[in-house]
């Protein structure tokens, strides 16, 4: 059977997943706001995703679209043989060329999205590219250069070309997921 962990983008409804197909396996949506309760800044909230990883029924798929492509490349790297397989929603979340997050200032943001952002900053994701042992899809749009970068970067990926994805997830995009998780 196994289960899908969906880690959407900061500010996306958990609504917008209701209606992605996963087939016999259970579908478990993250929430950002209560998990931010408990968990301020990234370090305690992907602690909070491994543990939920930890819990799943085997084989995890982790589906991660915007600022949860970078959760999940975290996670990914921890938890090597317990995540099956990652597929990375345009990832791109203000990457730089060498792949360090920068991070704008969330002025429009509640203060807990705020506060885990400035946690966030500055943080080097190569080295997490190393060590994620699973397979990999990055669903982007073509002209999506950090993303692209990014696939050519990990070592068991493949890329996805989707039109261009703005704020939510499109129609387009969840197709293309749900053919990825057959």
């Amino acid at each position: 059977m196994g289960t899908v962990i969906i880690l959407p983008d900061l500010g996306q409804q958990r609504a917008a997943w209701n209606s992605l197909a996963v087939g016999n396996r259970q579908k478990q949506v993250v929430d950002y706001e209560a998990a931010l309760k408990q968990t301020p800044d990234f370090t305690a909230l992907s602690a909070g995703i491994v543990e939920l990883v930890r819990a799943a029924e085997q084989p995890v798929t982790v589906v991660a679209n915007g600022f949860g492509a970078i959760l999940a490349l975290k996670v990914a790297a921890s938890q090597s043989g317990r995540i099956d397989r990652l597929l990375l929603v345009a990832p791109n979340y203000h990457l730089t060329a060498d792949l360090t997050v920068r991070v704008l200032p969330a002025l429009f943001q509640p203060k807990p999205i705020k506060n885990l952002l400035r946690t966030v900053d500055g943080l080097e994701l190569t080295k997490w590219l190393t060590t994620v042992q699973c397979r990999v899809s990055v669903i982007a749009s073509p002209r999506d250069r950090g993303a692209v970068d990014l696939d050519m970067r990990m070592v068991d990926s493949h890329f996805v070309a989707v039109g261009p994805l703005k704020r939510g997830i499109s129609e387009e995009a969840l197709a293309a997921i749900e053919e990825e998780l057959a």
